[in-house]
């Protein structure tokens, strides 16, 4: 007799939920804070060292090279096993071949300043590449949306994906992930990973693809984050069905298949093009 299959979806919603209640405790113990966003990044780093492996240190800091140094980061994800020029509590110092993923929190955006943000992330992942030349994974979360409702609508999807392609032309790197607010998220698919989705862009094109995701957008950020910080021995080639598996189990967004996927843009490409379900 079969067992009940897991509910993954639940679980991907309590995660969120899990999130943005830590938030709220911490608000409601300390009303008090030095800024208004230090309690949320502190609320994410949180989450994110409760499922992140063990070869992680999740904290805050910069990045440092012989000629210049980053601008604060919000999370920094490092190499446990790799030495730190300062560390104390969270706050790191460290150089760019120890770092992991980079990530930036808002507590509120609106369309207009996303590609600002952007950029100043892009900027910090830029640094982390001239010195290792390898793609250094970075997000962008942010709590709230300006206006939920209007957000969700095409034409915002569309600016959104505008302004993170014209950031990564600026700073010549490409953000991986954002999440906004609980429903809308944001992937950029190398094209060697984007062989299985249903409506991609023609040709070996890598590109972003906006989803409209009820209440699972952050829990989607944090599995993306957490494939990328995987550790080496588990980060070989899968086989297709196997990736089809983890995928199920991981992603919100491939839990129900494409159907939350509404645009994506290549790269090179100027205008976002609607995802077919097809």
């Amino acid at each position: 007799m079969k067992t009940k299959p897991p509910d993954f979806r639940r679980y991907h919603e309590s995660v969120t939920n899990e999130l943005f209640s830590l938030k709220d405790r911490l608000r409601n113990l300390v009303p008090h804070w030095p800024t208004d966003g230090e309690f949320k990044e502190a609320a994410l780093r949180t989450v994110i060292r409760r499922h992140a492996p063990e070869t992680t240190l999740i904290g805050r800091g910069f990045v440092v090279t012989p000629t210049e140094s980053s601008r604060q980061i919000d999370i920094l994800v490092v190499d446990r096993h790799s030495q730190t020029l300062f560390k104390d509590g969270d706050l790191l110092v460290t150089t760019p071949d120890s770092v992991c993923a980079i990530i930036e929190v808002k507590t509120r955006v609106k369309p207009s300043e996303i590609r600002s943000v952007v950029e100043r992330i892009g900027e910090n992942g830029r640094l982390c590449t001239d010195v290792t030349l390898k793609e250094i994974w970075t997000g962008l979360f942010v709590y709230d949306i300006c206006d939920q409702g209007a957000f969700c609508a095409d034409e915002t999807h569309k600016t959104a994906l505008r302004a993170i392609a014209d950031a990564a032309h600026v700073t010549k790197h490409k953000i991986r992930c954002v999440s906004l607010g609980k429903h809308t998220f944001i992937r950029y698919w190398p094209h060697y990973r984007a062989g299985g989705l249903a409506g991609r862009p023609a040709g070996d094109k890598s590109f972003w693809r906006s989803y409209d995701l009820r209440d699972l957008a952050p829990a989607s950020f944090l599995s993306c984050l957490l494939e990328a910080v995987r550790p080496a021995c588990h980060s070989g080639i899968m086989s297709i069905p196997d990736m089809k598996a983890r995928s199920m189990v991981w992603f919100p967004e491939t839990v129900a298949g494409e159907s939350y996927a509404r645009w994506q843009l290549a790269e090179g490409d100027s205008e976002p093009s609607h995802v077919s379900s097809t």
